[in-house]
């Protein structure tokens, strides 16, 4: 790794549209150096003469580069993918279990509504019907729930 001092730059963009600084750098031994240093480089909004910066000059065709070590050093690790399909697939099961559940819950409680209202029409005119009404349906419901 090499450290270097910005003597001059100059911002610029590529053919291909990539911004990038045009740059006078000066090294340890007072050489001079005119690389490229691309928006990837760390901290390149700030970089103007006078800031110091470390890196390695490298050729890219007839330009030369200056690549910080820090980008060098990043390693890229694909997600992993095959717990996230794991945690979908967990998570799509419960989803379907739930709405199993609903809709087991929801037709035995129409089920029992309409067993309740068509077989016991005398429930209507007792005292308490309320509670008889609520009593006879929990036990249509429960029935149907539980399968017969």
């Amino acid at each position: 790794m090499s450290k270097f001092t910005v003597d001059w730059c100059e911002n610029a963009t590529a053919k291909t549209g990539k911004v990038y600084k045009k740059v006078v750098l000066k090294d340890e031994k007072g050489e001079t150096h005119n690389v490229n240093l691309f928006n990837d480089y760390p901290d390149f909004a700030n970089l103007k003469p006078g800031v110091s910066i470390d890196g390695e000059i490298e050729m890219n065709g007839r330009y030369k580069n200056l690549k910080s070590n820090a980008i060098k050093e990043r390693k890229y690790t694909k997600p992993d993918f095959t717990k996230a399909m794991e945690r979908k697939e967990e998570s799509i099961k419960g989803f379907q279990d739930n709405k199993e559940n609903s809709i087991k819950m929801a037709g035995s409680a129409r089920d029992a509504t309409l067993i309740v209202t068509t077989f016991y029409p005398e429930l209507a005119n007792e005292s308490n019907k309320e509670e008889k009404i609520r009593a006879k349906w929990l036990e249509w419901k429960e029935y149907f729930l539980l399968g017969f």
